[in-house]
């Protein structure tokens, strides 16, 4: 029993290895995740955006092309149209003279609403901040694509701008059917910010959700957490 126990486990362990053994044709890279992404050279990080249009999902990501290790962030891309097998296809967006580039989102405009698309060429548009030699960028900005990410126009003005310390991170911007608006979420220290827009380059506020308050709550009078934030932003009208 003891004997077929040990066999049972030290197949599992060879059938694990073998799933993350991945052999190139060059042989250069022998061992990469066969069932998750992996760039192969210099330094990855989170998703900054996933979306699909017609027929194909576009991964972007924190990518330092130069070194292993984290800085001088691009915006990475690959293609897949089963999200096993991906493309890494040229690097969509790279630092300028603003800084390198933090994390963020991407969204397809299919109804065109930023008027920034033309034909049946659905935009894409990327929002994120920026890193400085001193610090954090207080600044959402947006750029955009008319080729499905192969080439981006970078938006001259700044979407939304901060006004201390605390700097503006991670926007993350959806289409709300039931609204018919967009919705960004973003990073503030403590606190989520809302903001809604009709067509992704003009926002207004909405309201703000501090998670070290709620959070009291949550311990306190063991209401979920998604509960508080869904009576934040109805008391607020947030999509309104």
């Amino acid at each position: 029993m003891v004997n077929k126990v040990l066999s049972t486990i030290v197949a599992v362990c060879l059938l694990m290895l073998c799933a993350c053994r991945q052999e190139t044709s060059t042989g250069e890279k022998e061992y990469l995740p066969q069932f998750h992404f992996s760039v192969g050279s210099g330094w990855t990080g989170e998703p900054s955006g996933l979306v699909y249009d017609n027929g194909e999902y576009h991964l972007f990501y924190q990518y330092n092309p130069a070194d292993a290790m984290y800085g001088n962030i691009h915006w990475g891309h690959a293609v897949s149209r089963d999200l096993v097998q991906w493309q890494i296809v040229p690097v969509a967006l790279s630092p300028d003279s603003l800084g390198y580039l933090k994390s963020g989102s991407v969204v397809v405009d299919k109804g065109n609403t930023s008027g920034l698309g033309f034909g049946e060429s659905a935009p894409f548009i990327a929002f994120y901040t920026y890193q400085t030699s001193s610090g954090l960028a207080n600044n959402i900005v947006m750029a955009y694509s008319l080729d499905k990410g192969q080439t981006w126009t970078k938006w001259d003005k700044h979407l939304l701008s901060g006004n201390d310390e605390q700097a503006l991170q991670y926007p993350h911007v959806s289409w709300s059917e039931e609204f018919g608006k967009w919705i960004m979420t973003v990073s503030k220290g403590s606190s989520v910010r809302f903001y809604t827009s009709p067509d992704c380059k003009q926002w207004e506020f909405k309201v703000i959700f501090n998670i070290s308050k709620q959070m009291e709550f949550f311990g306190k009078e063991r209401i979920s957490f998604l509960s508080r934030l869904k009576e934040a932003i109805s008391i607020s009208g947030c999509c309104w």
